[in-house]
């Protein structure tokens, strides 16, 4: 049978105090807010969290994360704005490497990386 859907595989899934609402598939920071553009994540939300909360997060293997624009498997992915995942620049953080390829966002695998 064929698989249709993507899937993900945490290694490590860590709680951290969030401080702020966080949709699923985004990268949130160390100071427990979605992570910022540029940004060194903490990891990234399975599903949505609400603020004031231990907030399940993976910190180590592969997970879904939205991404916007372009992006091809094995680049680099850093923090945009909101958390959203996107193809790091020349010399940014890179919170992650891109398992498939995208083309104007959507949601793709990603391994994250310490």
């Amino acid at each position: 049978m064929a698989i249709t859907e993507k899937t993900f595989r945490p290694v490590q899934t860590l709680t951290i105090p969030l401080h702020q609402d966080a949709p699923a598939k985004r990268f949130v920071g160390y100071s427990g807010t979605l992570s910022p553009d540029g940004g060194r994540a903490f990891g990234g939300t399975e599903a949505a969290q609400s603020a004031d909360s231990l907030a399940s997060v993976i910190a180590l293997g592969v997970a879904l994360l939205e991404i916007s624009g372009d992006c091809a498997a094995g680049d680099d992915i850093m923090s945009g704005a909101n958390g959203i995942g996107k193809k790091a620049t020349t010399g940014a953080i890179a919170n992650g490497r891109a398992l498939d390829g995208c083309v104007g966002g959507g949601i793709i695998r990603i391994k994250l990386v310490p």
